[in-house]
Formats: structure tokens, C-alpha cells, sequence
């Protein structure tokens, strides 16, 4: 969901969409959707969610080792984040989110 929010406004696009509805409905639609998805993964276990996010940055074109290097340098998992997510939902995202990638990479270490 977060792939089709323009980060310089704020705003979601979805062509499909946009060719059937108003663009303020599908501006709230996927708003919305994002909220809840993004709600309904901090619902899910802690294993869950490294499964998950080791899933995503394995296919990363560069791989797992530097993906996670980079997501942890330039915290790009911030992108993720719904504007209008309350703040302790965002704090909780990040924290687990660093977390996370720190077990990746420590894992990535004793690998080599």
C-alpha cells in the first residue's frame, strides 16, 4: 500500500482506480487500507513479522545482507508508515522494525 502514496504529497494513486472512481474516494479507500493492514500486521507475532520482512528483503534485487544494511542505515521502513498512523502505532513499528533488523543481521554474520 505504501508503494502508491507519492511521498512528496501525501497523496495515493491507483490508475485502475482512478479510471472508475472519483479521485478523492480512491484517495480515502487506499488510505484507509493502509491504516488497516498497517494496524492489522503490529497485531501479528514478532516471528511473524521477521518472517515476513526477511520474505521481502530476500527478494530484494541486492539480497538480504544489503538490504537490511541499507533499510538499518537509511530506515527505510519509515516509508511504511501511514501519515495518519497514531504515534505510539509508529513508534511501535519502528522499534520492532530495528529489532528485527538487527536479528537479521547478526544472523547474517554468524553466516559468514
Amino acid at each position: 500500500m505504501a508503494s502508491l502514496r507519492d511521498l512528496s504529497s501525501g497523496r495515493y494513486t491507483h490508475e485502475g482506480l482512478l479510471a472508475v472512481y472519483q479521485p478523492e474516494s480512491v484517495q480515502q479507500a487506499l488510505e484507509q487500507c493502509h491504516e488497516e493492514i498497517f494496524e492489522r500486521l503490529l497485531e501479528t507475532s514478532l516471528e511473524d513479522q521477521e518472517s515476513d520482512l526477511r520474505a521481502h528483503l530476500e527478494g530484494m534485487e541486492q539480497g538480504l545482507h544489503v538490504a537490511v544494511s541499507h533499510w538499518h542505515k537509511l530506515e527505510a521502513y519509515r516509508n511504511l508508515i501511514p501519515a495518519e498512523a497514531p504515534d505510539y502505532l509508529k513508534e511501535l513499528f519502528c522499534s520492532n522494525t530495528r529489532a528485527l533488523l538487527e536479528i537479521l543481521a547478526a544472523e547474517n554474520c554468524k553466516a559468514h
